[in-house]
């Protein structure tokens, strides 16, 4: 299961808020997935992403990486992303 979040980068967060939206995504096993970021319009500029494959990576605090996650080919061996 991809599960896409949207948080400001004091935590806050940002769905169903000036065009963005959270969603959970099926992943099957040897398909290729990339998950571009949502473009943040004027009242917000991406400052980057965080991602994990084994817990929810925590909302605030931490380091966010960069641009967008790059793309992969699901394996199953994980059961989140």
């Amino acid at each position: 299961m991809a599960i896409i979040q949207h948080f400001d980068t004091k935590g806050n967060p940002l769905n169903g808020i000036d065009g963005f939206t959270d969603k959970e995504m099926k992943l099957e096993k040897g398909k290729d997935y990339t998950f571009p970021h949502t473009a943040p319009g004027e009242k917000y500029t991406y400052e980057g992403h965080k991602k994990s494959t084994r817990e929810m990576p925590k909302v605030t605090g931490g380091s966010r990486t960069g641009g967008d996650p790059v793309g992969f080919k699901y394996d199953g061996t994980f059961p989140n992303y």
